[in-house]
């Protein structure tokens, strides 16, 4: 089974990649994600759309982190992508 990311679900200057392409060798895995500091601010509305990462909450119910979309952000989802051979999103 193919599954798409829905683009329109990432905040803006940011794209979805799918969690499991990270390892978890940081424990949470959301210190991997650059939305993060935006994502514990208080003042974050959650219900607006857009920024949601975990699968309930996504409309391509795809769990995901946010990577910045610039060189430094791209170029560590594809390292991500690299390190991870068997490319299977079902584990």
């Amino acid at each position: 089974m193919v599954t798409t990311l829905n683009a329109n679900e990432a905040p803006a200057r940011y794209v979805a990649s799918i969690k499991p392409a990270y390892r978890n060798e940081a424990g949470n895995i959301c210190r991997q994600c650059d939305w993060r500091k935006t994502c514990q601010d208080p003042a974050t509305d959650f219900n607006a759309p857009g920024h949601r990462c975990m699968s309930y909450s996504r409309q391509d119910g795809m769990g995901v982190i946010f990577i910045r979309h610039n060189a430094g952000g791209m170029a560590r989802e594809l390292a991500a992508l690299d390190s991870d051979n068997s490319n299977d999103i079902n584990g």
